[in-house]
């Protein structure tokens, strides 16, 4: 691996990485408040999009760095196992920084306000799923 590449991995494993911090910090200030399908439209969907999104990006990107380069080997120059490394290495320096972030703001941070949103997100689950199994029940009783 070349230097660009290290740089190229790092550089962008940590703008994935702080774009996903977002995530936990729209958790802290609004997930309180959040109805269960906000939170998993958010978090979830587009949370998957976004990362799918940057990571062909980043590929794209790679690509255009790699056609500028003089080696003869079509194999060599696109293979699967490099491509896949760039975007396993990406990813792997992206969830450091998600991590790092989750950390310092659940664990240090504010840490009883991680259980409260988190136990009403479960309530709210609960509620929703106790409800639809309620009436699934009492729709068979009155047949």
């Amino acid at each position: 691996m070349n230097e660009f590449e290290k740089k190229f991995i790092l550089n962008k494993g940590l703008y994935l990485g702080s774009l996903l911090s977002v995530f936990p910090i729209l958790d802290l200030f609004f997930g309180e408040t959040m109805s269960l399908t906000t939170y998993y439209l958010i978090f979830k969907f587009l949370g998957f999009l976004i990362i799918l999104s940057c990571l062909c990006y980043f590929t794209k990107e790679y690509k255009i760095y790699l056609d500028s380069q003089n080696e003869d080997e079509f194999y060599n120059k696109y293979s699967f196992k490099r491509f896949f490394k760039l975007i396993f290495l990406i990813s792997c320096a992206s969830l450091i920084v998600l991590t790092f972030t989750r950390i310092s703001t659940w664990s240090i941070m504010y840490p009883s306000k991680y259980i409260e949103i988190n136990e009403k997100r479960t309530t709210k689950t609960a509620n929703y799923f106790l409800s639809f199994s309620q009436s699934a029940i009492d729709e068979k009783y009155k047949e």
